[in-house]
């Protein structure tokens, strides 16, 4: 069993955590007690400890005092802080020394719970890791990955944080391979068998190809390949995702790859994320497939938007907005646009209208939750109309029973992330921040941001960025206002930033993005 050591002043604070907490459940014991740091530094004199708890606010030696002495001797520990005063500099520092999380009193018996899963899965990690990382550096690093991927960190930082980490971004070729290990038990054990996977599947592309590997938000193994043929291996590539999807299925793994598009360049990364993301949901419409190629343009809210893409934008916000009449429209519209093609051809076409389909069902609840079977069965239809009539009708009742599917998954939402996020909808274009909310909720930003990644799979901010800009694509395509008007109005009132971040995430400026818009 992990061992761990309970520090605060206060000996109800103690007793409580000591005798109230199952703690045989997360493969913990309570190892030794101390009011002040003093005492816990001569309490693990005695002996090994895996999991330290630390007031802020001690005599002699306060919490943070007492982690930065202990991490000097024992770099691997892992520590929570309890604190009755929400100060953002505590906040600040407990997070800069690599903390678990930083709770609250009167402590959260949820929070507190689902903090110990998070770090029994961590401890596990430490001692089956064959990473030449230490644990802090370990985390850090796929954070940074994760920046990278889904383009949420500026180009100057991750030059930083690439030299620090070794990171290489001077190669001739980078693709992304997203892997979905889905089905996975929702326990404690979910974590450290998506951790188990995350070595295995690196260990299989490590052996064909030179590249990053983490797990995302969603639990999903990203491979950031890179190298100088990547464009040519498509063969090799297939044969080792196939490696992966056998040793999947000899554990009754549910398993699919989605390949992204060769980017030229390390700033393209984001783009094959991107589009391997969106072509995650061809697993639902064709699942016998392993594995999928995306292409680049697919995705609508990628590139320069042609005919369809437009019609699938304009789908895509009316699924956003709960407009069902609207919705049906738009999908109408773009069946019309298809007519003329053959049962095959019309099929292919309608291919990123229902993959637009299935994120929105997606995005509309917890991201570890799976859609109903009900859905899922009707999405596996799709390869089986045998007329366009049939095509017709099938994506018809199909949209109809994912608007209930869309409109069901919301209250699987914490009612704090479901607050949130219909505050993000309703005031986005406000000087909105995880602050405010948090304070209006009477919760920790701390806790808050944890809650709502661990659920929507996205940082807060990375969230609103999203919403922001989908509405600004909207006020291009469908208003005359200049660019800075929009800026405004979405709530980035800096039009150079706002010009550079959608440059960024989608490829290509308002300007532009409205012209080409324009010209269809």
């Amino acid at each position: 069993m992990y061992k761990v050591l309970i520090v605060d002043d206060e000996p109800q604070i103690v007793h409580g955590l000591s005798k109230q907490t199952h703690w045989e459940d997360f493969n913990m014991i309570v190892a030794a007690t101390a009011t002040n740091g003093v005492d816990a530094l001569a309490a693990m004199e005695d002996g090994p400890i895996d999991l330290l708890i630390a007031d802020v606010c001690m005599p002699q030696m306060d919490g943070l005092e007492l982690i930065l002495e202990v991490k000097r001797k024992s770099p691997s520990l892992r520590c929570i802080i309890i604190s009755a005063f929400n100060e953002f500099e505590f906040v600040k520092s407990a997070l800069q020394l690599g903390v678990e999380n930083y709770l609250l009193k009167p402590i959260n018996g949820d929070e507190l719970s689902d903090t110990l899963i998070k770090t029994q899965s961590n401890l596990d990690s430490d001692r089956s890791a064959a990473s030449p990382y230490p644990p802090a550096v370990h985390v850090f690093r796929a954070n940074i990955l994760e920046r990278w991927a889904n383009g949420s960190i500026q180009e100057f930082e991750l030059y930083e944080r690439a030299e620090l980490l070794q990171i290489e971004l001077s190669e001739s070729e980078y693709r992304v391979v997203v892997m979905d290990l889905y089905r996975l038990p929702e326990s404690a054990d979910r974590i450290r068998l998506a951790s188990q996977w995350l070595d295995l599947c690196a260990s299989a592309m490590s052996s064909e190809y030179r590249g990053e590997f983490f797990m995302d938000s969603a639990l999903r193994v990203v491979c950031i390949l890179h190298g100088s043929d990547l464009a040519q291996g498509d063969e090799r590539l297939v044969g080792v995702i196939q490696r992966i999807a056998a040793r999947a299925a000899a554990s009754d793994t549910r398993f699919f790859a989605s390949i992204g598009p060769v980017s030229p360049s390390f700033t393209g990364v984001n783009a094959s994320y991107s589009a391997a993301l969106f072509h995650l949901g061809c697993r639902l419409v064709d699942p016998a497939a392993l594995y999928t190629f995306s292409g680049l343009l697919s995705d609508p809210r990628q590139g320069v938007p042609n005919e369809r893409q437009l019609l699938v934008l304009h789908f895509e916000n009316a699924l956003r907005d709960g407009e069902q009449q609207t919705a049906l429209k738009w999908a109408k519209n773009y069946m019309e646009s298809s007519a003329a093609a053959g049962l095959a051809e019309m099929r292919a076409a309608m291919l990123p209208l229902v993959l637009s389909l299935v994120r929105a069902m997606d995005e509309s609840g917890r991201v570890s939750d799976e859609l109903p079977e009900s859905i899922t069965l009707r999405l596996a239809e799709f390869t089986l109309a045998e007329s366009k009539d049939e095509l017709t009708s099938w994506l018809a009742a199909t949209l109809n029973e994912a608007l209930l599917v869309i409109h069901g998954r919301k209250v699987s939402y914490h009612m704090l992330v479901h607050l949130t996020l219909e505050q993000l909808r309703q005031n986005y274009h406000t000087g909105l921040s995880l602050k405010t909310l948090a304070s209006d909720y009477n919760v920790s930003p701390a806790y808050l941001g944890q809650l709502f990644k661990e659920e929507t799979g996205k940082y807060f901010n990375d969230y609103l960025l999203q919403i922001r800009l989908q509405a600004s694509k909207a006020l291009l395509l469908d208003t005359d206002l200049k660019i800075g008007e929009i800026s405004n109005r979405i709530g980035i009132p800096n039009q150079s930033y706002f010009n550079r971040i959608f440059k960024k995430v989608h490829g290509i400026s308002p300007v532009e993005f409205r012209r080409h818009a324009q010209m269809r």
